[in-house]
């Protein structure tokens, strides 16, 4: 949880206001989704950050994390397909590079072609 910026005292308030509000306020958006890579729960991981997505507060991070977990999960149809919708706003640097290349290794992933 500390290495995605949460703690257990964090968890337990979110994890409270989450049950009381649908969606979750996305204030603890973050402190739920570690919570769920925590736990090992893919499943959970991918629809909280698609539900930030559809909310309109999807940044960088959390594409490439999706982008990632939809491999994990063998959606690599999805992965490519975020990937792809995102390409213009990817900046081509050494660590989308090696994220390529890893998705590419484990999974079969195919990059987008057109990003910068």
């Amino acid at each position: 949880l500390e290495v995605l910026g949460s703690d257990g005292f964090r968890l337990a308030i979110a994890e409270r206001v989450a049950k009381k509000s649908q969606p979750p306020p996305l204030e603890i958006m973050p402190d739920l989704i570690a919570r769920a890579l925590a736990q090992r729960d893919i499943d959970r991981a991918i629809r909280l950050l698609e539900s930030k997505k559809d909310r309109g507060i999807f940044n960088a991070n959390d594409m490439f994390l999706l982008t990632y977990l939809y491999c994990l999960n063998g959606s690599l149809e999805k992965a490519e397909g975020l990937a792809a919708t995102n390409a213009n706003s990817i900046k081509k640097d050494w660590f989308i590079d090696w994220l390529w290349g890893k998705l590419e290794n484990d999974f079969g992933f195919h990059p987008p072609t057109n990003h910068e």
